[in-house]
């Protein structure tokens, strides 16, 4: 009951007010300052999973580019057969 007031009285902005602070911390955290803080900041996730089981961070960006490339047409889809499949097929009364 709370957080749904607390939405409606702030709207959309704390959302990008967050998102916003949580990507420019996660461009401080990439360095030696973050090594034992990164678990609890989830916008880091990525980039140290990155670094830590694909040693990306030597890798030129063009490896990069088309792993986001194969990742995302795996993830659309995947997206596409399920909403496909489920979406709009089940009556709830």
């Amino acid at each position: 009951m709370f957080l749904d007031i607390y939405i409606t009285h702030f709207g959309s902005s704390i959302s990008v007010l967050l998102g916003i602070s949580g990507t420019i911390l996660a461009g401080f955290f990439e360095n030696a300052l973050g090594d034992k803080i990164w678990p609890i900041i989830p916008w880091e996730w990525g980039v140290r999973f990155l670094k830590n089981y694909f040693d990306f961070s030597n890798a030129p960006i063009f490896l990069g580019i088309i792993s986001m490339i194969i990742i995302t047409s795996i993830v659309l889809v995947l997206s596409l057969l399920w909403f496909s499949r489920w979406e709009g097929k089940v009556i709830q009364e």
